[in-house]
């Protein structure tokens, strides 16, 4: 899968796959904190609201589950390009 790493777009997505999926990968500590949800939620909100697919996964989730992480990006994928 072709992808854009650190996209220029509001929130700057980890990892962009044309044409509209913004990936976050969100560290357990930095993101728990009060402000960075808030924040989180809005980008979350600003991206969905402008026509953009959002995926965010937590550091400690994806250390548990490599195959469920692969599989969601996959579906989305797959989502995308119909």
């Amino acid at each position: 899968i072709e992808f854009i790493s650190q996209k220029k777009i509001y929130g700057t997505p980890d990892f962009f796959i044309e044409p509209n999926l913004c990936i976050f990968v969100d560290g357990d500590y930095w993101h728990s904190l009060n402000k960075m949800v808030e924040r989180d939620k809005e980008v979350n909100d600003y991206l969905i609201n402008s026509g953009f697919r959002v995926l965010r996964f937590k550091e400690g989730d994806i250390l548990k589950g490599i195959p469920k992480i692969k599989e969601e990006i996959l579906n989305e994928v797959q989502i995308i390009n119909r």
